[in-house]
This record gives C-alpha cells, structure tokens and sequence, in this order.
C-alpha cells in the first residue's frame, strides 16, 4: 500500500498532515496507514480516497505489482506475480438478511494477504471460459448470443 498510497498522494500535492487533517484523523494514523503499519476503516478509506480524488481500491486493495519487478518479495516461487487483496470484515443486519437485502451496514478492512495473481483468478477463468467460448460459437452460427430473458 505505501508506494500506490503516497504516490496519490504527492501526485494530489498534500502532506501527510494536510489528507489527515481533511480526513479527520491524527497525522500519525495517516503516517501508519500510508505505511502499512495500520489498516484504515472503511470509513476512513472512503474519506481518504475523496481527499485524494482517487475512484478507484486500487490505492487499498488489489494492489497488483507490475509486471517485471525485480523486487522478489512480489513473486512466488514458481515466478508468478502475487497481489495483494483486502480482507473486508463486512456486517450486515439480520433484517435485511431475511428480506433479501445484502447492501452492508458496515465495512472495514482488517487486514491484507498476498495471494498469486493466477490462482486467485483461475476460478473466474475457468467458469467464465466456457461460457464465452460457447456464446462466440453462437453469435458465429446466429444461434445465440445475448437473448432477453422470456420469463
């Protein structure tokens, strides 16, 4: 997070006193934050990214390394990419459970894990796949393709 999160923030052209008084926090919060030492709230987060003008997690969450980074600490022993990925503790209502709703009361992030990059997105890969190789069979056959739903 330290390199994504203080480069925002140089490219914005703020201290770390300045995002951490507009965000509401101690400077030292902020300092721990951009360097890893604490994870923010969820709250915290969003307030960050606003100051920032950051739209997307990228300064948070999936923080991919890029490719052909000599630093080794970012491969694995196979030479894959790893990334790291948030680990979001999220609360949602019993009320809103029964009804049917999932919009969250609360998020927040608790904490990071480096994962390799192909293995977190190999079970995305593998469903999608067929499913988009079948749809570009019927979209070349005029069988298929993307159909309202008749019911």
């Amino acid at each position: 997070m330290r390199y994504y999160l203080k480069k925002a923030r140089k490219e914005a052209g703020l201290t770390q006193a300045e995002i951490a008084k507009k965000v509401g926090i101690a400077r030292t919060s902020y300092t721990n934050i951009e360097l890893g030492i604490k994870n923010p709230s969820f709250d915290v987060a969003t307030k960050i990214k606003r100051v920032l003008r950051v739209n997307n997690d990228d300064i948070f969450l999936n923080i991919n390394v890029p490719k052909g980074n000599k630093n080794s600490n970012y491969k694995n022993s196979k030479g894959s990419d790893l990334m790291k990925v948030a680990i979001v503790k999220t609360t949602i209502s019993r009320k809103k459970l029964m009804t049917g709703e999932f919009t969250p009361d609360s998020e927040e992030i608790i904490g990071y894990e480096e994962v390799d990059e192909e293995e977190f997105y190999r079970p995305l890969v593998q469903f999608l796949y067929p499913k988009i190789k079948k749809f570009i069979e019927e979209e070349k056959n005029g069988v298929g393709g993307i159909q309202a739903n008749k019911e």
